[in-house]
Parts: structure tokens; C-alpha cells; sequence
């Protein structure tokens, strides 16, 4: 492919081009003001069509986009508004994949996510193997600070979990042993968490409620500490590189993916940062602080489960309780406000507290179980790196069961303790 032709700009409402080939086109559409509009990448054998909204565009990194799984062009939103991309070279369709590709959405638009897109960059073009290892791992890291805020997704990314229990069997299927492949790619691995947003599994959960407006308040706040947060893990994660560790410590991030393979480990629990330990996809074994390896394995890497892992399928789930219990007191406190307004009426008496009571008290009810909502998930964020996510059962918010002691005051929240839907502790209901 002549590479003045992988290149392109879309100026405008309507722009389109092709690729070399004419196998795919591009088309933008700016039919909503600000960054409402979006991109449209087209397959002409498959007629497969993925959309990307501006909002996941980034303004100093390339993000790329699938169609049929296949990587297929690079693109970006410039500042002055112009869309510039770049056509994905047939030959990389059948390679392996990194294991950040997959994990990154879009920059957000913070400053050192892209000066470490353009040290990557820069780096990834020379001429020595261990500057271009260097830049291929600071473009990951820039990729990965790249997961958009909102709770919007494209093609590749994980379903709802409503979604996900329309396929998913009741019970775990015994599967014949599934062989090591060569190429140890961390998407692929049981260990790996790949980082999904707190905010949006938090909206998944609560569904209808996310529209009270105090809940809403709440849920956008959390998405802005979640971009500060990311930014704060970014520098950390630089340094750690710089320092020559493979480790994040004894304690995931919490705006990172994950290596989770000794986290459990008795004598020195671990958390790997995944893109350095397992660079060159052979997720080779790794050694203690004291030079001792944690096992005599070829490798770490475990072929991931037939099915997700999700909470909604899961025996130790335990429902919240809140709603339920509020639907019960409105039906009560209004039936018995119905039975003596009726009674009232029947023996002459008009004006009663009555009618007031079952005007008034739904919505009232409705408005404090909102603000109890609202409470909810922000302690259960703030607290996501402790012991327990809730300092009093939560009513509005699954919990799980098996990690859960009323006796010591210990919640764990569903959505705090499984986003990634990889639990190791998950059983079938």
C-alpha cells in the first residue's frame, strides 16, 4: 500500500474517502453541534457499519477502529476540527493484536496523555529495538488513559449485563483443557482486569434511576474524579517504568488494567503492571523481591473462561434490597390512606389529611430513596481501595455475599468488586 495514500483529512460535514483498495470508506456527519457528531467506517464486501461519536476521538492519539474485528484505519479529531486518519496496512489485519488496543476508547484530552502519545510516537520511529520498546509501551500507556466518560460503547467492547445473561448458560459447562497459544496476549488471560469505568457500571446497576436529578449529580461528579484519578495513576505509572518495576504493589489501580496472576499470593501478594510484564506477549514467569520465582510454571498465562464472570449470574450475589422494600411501604402507606379517605367520605367527613397524605407521600418517598442512592455510590467509590465500600448495608446496590460480613461491618459492592466481570470467586447461580 503507497503510504501517501494511507493518509487522509475529512474537512467537513459529508467529507468521505476511500482506502487503496476500496474495500472500506470513511464518511463524517456533523449533523449536532459540538461533539455530537461522528465518524461512519463502512466494509463494501461485509456492508458492516461502525460508528464513532467525536466524544471518543481523542486530540493527540490515534485511536483505531474494527469493523468485523478487524482493525481497519486509525483516526483523530485535530483541534481546529478536522478529522486525520490513517489506513491500517492490510498485512497488520492478520497480526496479533497488543494487549492495549482493545482496552483503550479515547483520550480524554489530558496533557500528559499526550506528551506520552508523542514521546511514543517519536521513539516508536527509530531505528534501535529497545527505543522502539520504549515507545510502544509509553503509546499503551497513553491509550489506556483513553477510556471515554461516558457510559457510550462500540463494537468490541463488554455488553451490559443484561445483555451478557441473555447467552450466558445458568451453569458452567466443563470445557476440555484449552491449549497454551504461543502468543500470550492478556485480553485473552483469566488473570488479566482490564479497566472498566466504576461510573458506568454504576449506571448499568441502577438503571431507570440514573434520572433523578440528584443521582444524575452524583454519577457526573464521579466521572470527573475518575479523570482526575486516571491522570494521577498515569504519572505514577510513568515513574514506576522509569524505575525499571513491573508491579503497581499489593494493591490493583484503580484506572489501570491489571495483571492479577499472584495477587492472592500468601507470603508476597503482587499486582503486575500487564503492558511490561508481558511486552512480548510470552508472559514469561517473573520473580519474588528476593529473587525466587512464585512457581516453576512455563508461565502464568490461564486461557480465560467459556463465559463471562459477570455478578448478575453469580451465586453470592445478594440483590438490593431498597427498592423492594420502598414499593411495599408506598403500596401500604397508600392503601391505607385510600381505605380512610373512603371511610371519611362514607360518614359525612370532608378535608382530611388523607388525601394530602396520598398525594404527597410517593413522591416524597421516591425523592429520599434518590438521595439515598446518591450517597450510596459515592461512598461506595470513595471506599473502593478499602476493606469494606460501605460503612451500613447497602439498600440501593448489589453486594456480594461471599465477601460481605454484617458481623464486621464489611460490605463489598458488586459494581466496586467486579467491573471486569473476571472474578475468580464467581460460582453460577
Amino acid at each position: 500500500m503507497d503510504e501517501t495514500s494511507r493518509h487522509f483529512e475529512l474537512r467537513f460535514t459529508n467529507d468521505n474517502t476511500w482506502n487503496p483498495d476500496r474495500s472500506y470508506s470513511i464518511f463524517r456527519s456533523d449533523d449536532m453541534i459540538g461533539n455530537g457528531g461522528r465518524v461512519i467506517v463502512s466494509s463494501l464486501r461485509t456492508h458492516a457499519q461502525v460508528e464513532v461519536p467525536y466524544r471518543d476521538l481523542s486530540l493527540f492519539g490515534l485511536r483505531d477502529v474494527l469493523v468485523d474485528g478487524i482493525p481497519v484505519v486509525r483516526v483523530r479529531r485535530a483541534l481546529d476540527g478536522r478529522i486525520v486518519g490513517e489506513w491500517i496496512h492490510p498485512a497488520a489485519t492478520g497480526a496479533a493484536i497488543a494487549p492495549l488496543r482493545n482496552i483503550a476508547q479515547a483520550v480524554s484530552g489530558d496533557a500528559l496523555a499526550g506528551a506520552l502519545q508523542l514521546a511514543g510516537a517519536l521513539l516508536g520511529q527509530s531505528s534501535g529495538k529497545g527505543l522502539q520498546a520504549v515507545g510502544s509501551f509509553l503509546s499503551g500507556v497513553s491509550r489506556e488513559m483513553s477510556q471515554p466518560p461516558g457510559p457510550a460503547k462500540l463494537a468490541g467492547d463488554m455488553p451490559a449485563p443484561e445483555a451478557r445473561a441473555k447467552v450466558e448458560p445458568a451453569v458452567a459447562i466443563p470445557a476440555e483443557p484449552v491449549a497454551i497459544p504461543t502468543l500470550r496476549s492478556c485480553d485473552g488471560c483469566a488473570h488479566f482486569r482490564p479497566y472498566v469505568r466504576i461510573s458506568q457500571r454504576l449506571t448499568e446497576e441502577l438503571g431507570p434511576n440514573i434520572n433523578e436529578e440528584v443521582v444524575a449529580r452524583a454519577l457526573s461528579e464521579l466521572v470527573s474524579q475518575e479523570e482526575k484519578g486516571k491522570g494521577e495513576e498515569a504519572r505514577r505509572l510513568a515513574d514506576l517504568y522509569r524505575q525499571g518495576k513491573d508491579r503497581w504493589g499489593n494493591r490493583p489501580p484503580s484506572f489501570f488494567s491489571n495483571c492479577a496472576a499472584q495477587e492472592r499470593d500468601q507470603r508476597e501478594a503482587a499486582v503486575f503492571i500487564a503492558q511490561i510484564r508481558n511486552a512480548d506477549l510470552r508472559c514469561r514467569p517473573v520473580k519474588r523481591a528476593n529473587g525466587q520465582r512464585w512457581n516453576d510454571a512455563a508461565t502464568d498465562f490461564s486461557p480465560n473462561a467459556p463465559i463471562a464472570h459477570s455478578c448478575s449470574t453469580c451465586a453470592h450475589r445478594i440483590r438490593a434490597t431498597g427498592p423492594g422494600e420502598d414499593a411495599r411501604e408506598i403500596r401500604e402507606i397508600v392503601s391505607q390512606a385510600s381505605y380512610v379517605s373512603s371511610l371519611s367520605a362514607a360518614v359525612g367527613h370532608k378535608g382530611t389529611d388523607a388525601s394530602s397524605l396520598l398525594s404527597s407521600y410517593p413522591d416524597m418517598k421516591r425523592k429520599n430513596a434518590a438521595t439515598a442512592r446518591a450517597r450510596e455510590i459515592a461512598e461506595v467509590f470513595a471506599r473502593r481501595g478499602s476493606d469494606s465500600h460501605a460503612s451500613t448495608e447497602p439498600r440501593y446496590l448489589d453486594r456480594c455475599g461471599l465477601k460481605s460480613d454484617p458481623r464486621v461491618n464489611r460490605y463489598r459492592a458488586c459494581a466496586i468488586e467486579n467491573p471486569h466481570d473476571r472474578c475468580p470467586d464467581w460460582t453460577p447461580a
